[in-house]
């Protein structure tokens, strides 16, 4: 299990150093470092085949306003 504590990032100040495309870019990065480096880990150190894990984005404290239209319909799925 990966939890994100998203709501305590000032995410204002964050998107003017970064792009929405680059955010992206970043969990795409992390969930491909996970399926090469955490699972493989915890499966050995649980000597048995971990093949998924279970990520929390704790948004408490994000405003809607922050987030796109499509993160806002993927939210409401």
């Amino acid at each position: 299990m990966y939890i994100e504590l998203t709501g305590n990032f000032n995410l204002t100040e964050l998107f003017k150093h970064t792009t929405e495309e680059r955010m992206m870019k970043y969990y795409v990065k992390e969930y491909e470092r996970s399926m090469k480096f955490r699972l493989p880990a915890m499966s050995n150190m649980m000597g048995k085949p971990i093949e998924q894990n279970f990520t929390i984005l704790d948004l408490n404290g994000v405003g809607l306003s922050l987030l796109s239209s499509q993160v806002l319909i993927d939210l409401n799925k």
